[in-house]
């Protein structure tokens, strides 16, 4: 149903996910016979009987984060809530005016994600000091006492994606402290720092011998591309690894073009952290994506308005929760698979917070 359910939405999201509407209920005037008039029978339960919940988001419009913004729809739909998603682009000074926007509107929830230190906590406290309930995910900053704040498990999925490709180099004959490529840039957001601190581990415990490659995002393929070449050149005869803080199709494309290049099929390996469409086509058709750490963005979504849904009935939640997350590689992925059907153990559905009123909202709402 799941599956179903998130198919459904992608068609239905709208092109612009700028202040997108989800409430799963009509305006439009329309012609209905009322069975319930003169009875006392109680009016059916609607979606938007139990509140509004606004998800604003500090990134840029993807499938990644649409399928986020799914979850949110789906979970808060099945709950009885209208869903508003807004998406700032990365752009920090917009995504604190919609945070104004969403804390001034009649808004009971409000899912925050990747909004950066100097404003969070304070945006946070506003919403809180509003009346509304509040659930962050991957925000930098201090938390705001009352707040959960929810993650993918960063340092999992860096361990995850860091053993795949190591693995991979012993295989071809490498040896400890493998070369290492680490494609990232340390102070941009929270995540990137804790992947960065644990690629730091390994090269501290003679695992790895690292080289910090920053990240240009901008121009992911040029930057990826540069980067891979002179690692290649400065390691000529050994086994080289990749790791990518952040996966995507310029920058998947971009190392694989610089291996092709320099014919190191043999020896060089890549993996990365977060998936998408593009990625799960591009670990199957490109030779040396191992492939990459993960959590379903949907289920991330479906998570962060179950916490905030049993925050407002007065549930208590833990201040940071890290959703499940696992390793997709090529085993795991077809010529048809996508963040929709990806049958993988530990990506999509979540018991999650699943108890107590979530779980008579959904009975009430059911359809």
């Amino acid at each position: 149903m799941k599956k179903f359910i998130k198919s459904l939405l992608t068609l239905g999201m709208a092109a612009s996910l700028v202040a997108c509407s989800n409430g799963g209920a009509s305006n439009s005037p329309a012609a209905t016979t009322d069975s319930t008039a003169g009875t006392d029978a109680p009016a059916a339960a609607k979606v938007g009987d139990e509140g509004s919940i606004a998800v604003v988001r500090n990134m840029t419009a993807s499938d990644h984060t649409t399928q986020f913004f799914n979850g949110c729809i789906a979970e808060g739909n099945a709950l009885g809530y209208t869903v508003d998603t807004y998406v700032s682009e990365g752009d920090d000074a917009k995504m604190q005016d919609l945070l104004d926007q969403v804390i001034n509107k009649d808004y009971n929830i409000i899912v925050i994600s990747h909004a950066n230190e100097g404003y969070q906590a304070e945006y946070v406290q506003k919403a809180l000091d509003a009346g509304k309930y509040v659930v962050c995910f991957d925000c930098n900053g201090e938390h705001v006492p009352g707040v959960t704040y929810t993650s993918q498990g960063d340092i999992t999925m860096t361990t995850k994606a860091l053993q795949a490709v190591t693995d991979k180099l012993k295989e071809c004959g490498g040896a400890e402290p493998h070369p290492l490529a680490e494609y990232n840039t340390l102070g941009m957001i929270i995540p990137f720092d804790l992947r960065g601190e644990e690629n730091q581990k390994w090269a501290d415990e003679g695992k790895i011998e690292l080289r910090l490659c920053p990240a240009d995002f901008n121009d992911g393929y040029n930057s990826i591309y540069n980067h891979v070449t002179k690692m290649l050149t400065d390691y000529p005869d050994t086994p080289v690894g990749i790791f990518l803080c952040a996966c995507g199709g310029a920058v998947c494309t971009g190392a694989q073009d610089a291996i092709n290049a320099l014919g190191r099929n043999e020896d060089v390996w890549f993996a990365g952290i977060d998936i998408s469409n593009e990625v799960i086509e591009l670990i199957q058709s490109q030779e040396n994506f191992l492939g990459v750490a993960c959590c379903d963005p949907y289920v991330v979504g479906v998570i962060d308005v179950r916490i905030a849904v049993l925050n407002q009935h007065g549930t208590e939640t833990p201040e940071v929760f890290a959703c499940e997350n696992v390793f997709v590689g090529k085993e795991d992925v077809s010529s048809s698979s996508n963040m929709m059907n990806l049958a993988k153990p530990g990506f999509g559905d979540s018991s999650d917070f699943k108890e107590g009123i979530i779980e008579e909202l959904r009975a009430k709402y059911a359809q």
